[in-house]
Formats: C-alpha cells, sequence, structure tokens
C-alpha cells in the first residue's frame, strides 16, 4: 500500500515545530543570555555633548544574573548593579548602585527596547535619563559571551 502524500498542512505544521530549533533569536526573545559584551571605542563618544569618552571607553559586559539580578562591568570592574525585568522585548532597569550610577534625578530607572538577532542583542531607548548609560547601551551590538 502506497502511503500517503503528505498535505501542506502537514508541511507547514512541521515548520512550525522545527523553526525554534533552527533560528536562534525565536527562542532567544523569551531569555536573555547571562552574559553579553561590547568594546566601545573613545571616538564612538566624540559627538556626544554630555559624556566624557575616555570614561566610557573599554570592554564592557553586562550580566543578567538569576534572580533578576544585574551587572554592568567595564573592564574588569563592577561598576553599575541593580535589576532588570524582561517583558515582551522591554527592559526594565531598577534599583543600580555603583561608581558609574547616574546622579540625575529620575535616572533610577531605564527602559529599553531589546531587539535580537542571533546571538547579539541591540538597545534602543524608551526612557532613560542617564546620558552616560544611554550611550553605551545604545552604542552597538552586544554579543552573548561566555564570560
Amino acid at each position: 500500500m502506497k502511503a500517503p502524500a503528505a498535505t501542506p498542512f502537514c508541511a507547514l505544521f512541521l515548520l512550525a515545530l522545527l523553526l525554534p530549533l533552527i533560528v536562534p533569536s525565536t527562542w532567544a526573545r523569551d531569555r536573555l543570555a547571562p552574559t553579553y559584551t561590547a568594546t566601545m571605542v573613545e571616538s564612538e563618544f566624540r559627538s556626544l555633548d554630555d559624556v566624557d569618552p575616555e570614561k566610557l571607553t573599554g570592554i564592557w559586559l553586562v550580566q543578567f544574573l538569576p534572580g533578576e539580578a544585574l551587572s554592568i562591568i567595564l573592564n574588569g570592574e563592577i561598576v553599575i548593579e541593580g535589576d532588570w525585568v524582561l517583558k515582551d522585548e522591554v527592559l526594565t532597569l531598577t534599583q543600580m548602585s555603583g561608581p558609574l550610577v547616574c546622579p540625575y534625578d529620575g535616572a533610577d530607572t531605564a527602559i529599553y527596547r531589546v531587539s535580537f538577532r542571533g546571538f547579539s542583542v541591540s538597545f534602543e531607548k524608551e526612557k532613560d535619563d542617564c546620558p552616560e548609560r544611554t550611550a553605551v547601551l545604545t552604542r552597538g551590538v552586544f554579543r552573548a559571551s561566555a564570560k
């Protein structure tokens, strides 16, 4: 007996099941990698009037830790700690402390739209009164890393 021919519906159903396994960005939307890294050079910040380029130059790591804790590291030193929540590709950062925390009123909370592409993430500012944090997070693409 001959097997029945596959219907277009079966093919679509199979594709829907397998697509999350083929395209990493689809499953990454629901969960951030533990650590992202980006290297920032002084020239990326020269055109900005409200930031000190020397203070922001170096290797940045953004660590999303268990319990929604956050560490932001510059050149091996923790410069900001706080909390994070990701919902519908909107990242909210709160309760921040550390040597590079902004002293401005209203800068204790930041909101960014997160875009995933493979194993990289980029941030688009929705609300952030801290020019330094905005400059670092929106200047480039952060890549998932082992640490």
